[in-house]
């Protein structure tokens, strides 16, 4: 028996026509670049897996200026002035509000109007808690295919004689999320123990799109530390559950988990965000959906999945 009490989320309806149909409306900043002879774009993107989006769908045919270097913390980056300069030169930039990267949106909100903004967060439907919206869309693969039918929408509308191109490679990177996203229905489908407990509350829509009750220890950000009643609950509900396993994120210590793994008997593993990819982690080929994999491995284990 599942015995849950806490947060209740709640979503905002959304459909794909709606962000086609979003997509027509102007938006402030846009540049023509077709019109100007030109048959490429400068683009410049928040964090990796916008990255990988955009570079996936946007092939040869545009420049990518990425401003979290790899390996870095995504949430509290801060341009530097040299990456401030050259995102002013930038056709588009794709990123992510809602309070997710706070220091870059203050960047963004100051670049001149012939800079295209598109804020990413306005075509998925989101899950809300105590602290306003989650702003971790993309552990959800389908947002990661309706993420790049608005990348590739936007590119073809500045560089319309490229749109073919653009669809093509739209539907290529969609083919290989779509497979992921079976994939993750077929090994979650039967668990022993749905019920997934994390140090921070960032697989609130992966949780959402499989069927799973995500617990977390602490808040959205990474910097937020529970109180010792937060703690206290989180170890009774990991016991009334079953709970095996408690997740910590990949490249944030593991001390939260530790402690409440202790506490109930349990083991620690952990999860990719995939907010950022390491040097290492990229010249090895690793992407989006080999971290997602990864973590569908480690939650099978731990959730007694068949």
């Amino acid at each position: 028996m599942l015995l849950i009490s806490g947060n209740v989320v709640c979503v905002k309806p959304f459909s794909l026509a709606v962000a086609t149909c979003a997509l027509a409306v102007p938006i402030s900043g846009c540049t023509d670049s077709a019109s100007n002879g030109n048959d490429s774009l400068t683009v410049a993107v928040a964090f990796y897996p916008i990255e990988e989006i955009v570079r996936s769908v946007g092939d040869d045919s545009i420049e990518v200026i990425t401003l979290v270097p790899p390996g870095t913390e995504a949430h509290e980056y801060e341009p530097t002035a040299k990456q401030f300069t050259r995102l002013e030169t930038a056709d588009i930039v794709f990123f992510l509000g809602s309070g997710f990267q706070p220091n870059l949106e203050k960047a963004i909100d100051s670049l001149p109007s012939s800079v295209r903004r598109v804020d990413l967060i306005n075509y998925v439907s989101l899950l809300t808690n105590d602290e306003g919206v989650d702003p971790h869309v993309w552990l959800n693969p389908n947002n990661m295919q309706l993420l790049a039918h608005v990348v590739a929408s936007t590119l073809s509308e500045e560089l319309p004689a490229q749109s073919s191109t653009f669809d093509t490679n739209e539907a290529t990177y969609a083919a290989k999320i779509v497979a992921l996203d079976a994939e993750f229905t077929r090994g979650l489908t039967n668990c022993a123990v749905p019920v997934l407990i994390t140090t921070h509350e960032a697989f609130a829509y992966l949780a959402k799109a499989y069927g799973l009750t995500q617990l977390a220890i602490a808040g959205i950000s990474p910097g937020d530390e529970p109180s010792a009643q937060s703690l206290e609950k989180i170890a009774e509900l990991a016991t009334a559950n079953g709970v095996t396993t408690v997740f910590f994120e990949e490249n944030l210590p593991p001390d939260l988990a530790r402690t409440v793994a202790d506490e109930i008997g349990a083991e620690t593993s952990s999860l990719g965000t995939a907010e950022t990819l390491t040097q290492n982690q990229l010249d090895a080929g690793e992407s989006y959906s080999s971290i997602m994999r990864a973590n569908l491995q480690a939650l099978r284990a731990a959730m007694g999945c068949t």
